[in-house]
């Protein structure tokens, strides 16, 4: 009798372990078909991480701090006064640069003057020329008339002498006055050049002045743009460079994303092209974003040494490009900072 009953069970759990199987193969080829799609239609990449502008404010003046009036991790307006520099030096610089461009407008005065004088001393000079000729030719043709009648007993000896001297005379004052002439008009050239470099002085004492002005505003350090002070490392009394770091400003209201992408995927990625975005820091939610550019270039070409083949071994390298996402709007973000890792994924469709 038992014999009997276990032969009659037994078709039953045959058919229960056949419909397991079944289930389970079917639970199998759907998990395959699921993963397949989801690696063949989708790209994701975690070479990404949140971004923003990162403006480093540096000094323009080399002085001392004399007030900080900004702190670490602190937010700031665009303009807002940051830092005071000492301003004895550059005040100094200032007023040393005013006596100096007063000096040089005086010194350009005095040059446009003597310029002046050497101009009219020419016109001068042009008239007395131009009488010593009149007198000269008058000389001579006296001279030549009085010898003449000398020779023919007319006149007397004491009145031709008189007449070679005036006619001496006369042809001397010419020659002066053609002398004074020239002096005149090398006078001038050389007026002409001290102006000039009256003018070169007076400009450059311009230059200095507006820069020593230029500079004592410098003092007063501002903020270029809103944002977050960060890397601040100064204090009160602090000696600092012309060109050197003082502190970066983070714009946090400006938020972007960077991935790399290899060569291979940014054929699937081009712009308004919408990807999701899961945030490390946030690891429970998705985020929409999409493509604003893809980088006209691989990243190793901005390398500091863009790698070459000058030896001949050549290894193939996947190349990297960074696209810039932007997140869409319309969707509530949470606290994104410069440097969070992201994970992009992209559908191919």
């Amino acid at each position: 009798m038992d014999n009997v009953s276990n032969n009659i069970e037994h078709p039953k759990s045959k058919r229960r372990h056949n419909i397991t199987l079944i289930i389970v193969l079917v639970i199998l080829i759907i998990v395959i078909v699921y993963f397949y799609r989801y690696f063949t239609y989708r790209l994701s990449n975690t070479d990404a991480q949140i971004d923003s502008n990162v403006i480093p404010v540096v000094n323009r003046v080399s002085a001392f701090v004399d007030k900080v009036s900004i702190k670490e991790n602190t937010s700031l307006k665009k303009g807002s006064t940051t830092l005071v520099l000492d301003t004895i030096g550059l005040n100094n610089n200032v007023q040393l640069s005013q006596i100096e461009l007063e000096q040089a407008d005086i010194a350009m005065d005095i040059a446009q003057i003597e310029l002046e004088n050497a101009i009219l001393n020419k016109n001068i000079a042009k008239a007395n020329l131009s009488s010593a000729k009149v007198n000269n030719w008058k000389a001579k043709d006296d001279y030549k008339r009085q010898t003449e009648l000398f020779d023919k007993g007319i006149i007397t000896k004491d009145i031709y002498n008189n007449v070679v001297n005036a006619k001496s005379l006369a042809r001397s004052q010419y020659m002066e006055a053609k002398y004074q002439l020239k002096q005149a008009e090398i006078l001038i050239k050389a007026k002409k050049a001290v102006l000039n470099q009256a003018k070169s002085k007076l400009k450059s004492a311009k230059v200095a002045f507006e820069n020593a002005r230029i500079n004592k505003s410098y003092a007063f350090v501002k903020s270029p743009i809103s944002g977050i002070v960060s890397n601040l490392n100064l204090k009160e009394g602090q000696f600092v460079q012309a060109g050197q770091t003082l502190f970066n400003v983070v714009d946090v209201t400006d938020i972007w994303i960077t991935a790399n992408f290899k060569e291979t995927q940014i054929r699937f990625l081009y712009p308004k092209k919408e990807v999701e975005v899961k945030i490390d820091a946030y690891p429970s939610a998705r985020y929409k974003a999409y493509v604003e550019s893809v980088g006209p270039a691989a990243n190793s070409k901005y390398a500091l040494i863009p790698p070459s083949n000058a030896s001949g071994n050549f290894v193939k390298v996947v190349q990297r490009f960074a696209v810039k996402m932007r997140f869409s709007k319309g969707q509530k973000l949470p606290i994104l900072k410069p440097g969070m890792n992201v994970k992009v994924i992209v559908h191919k469709n």
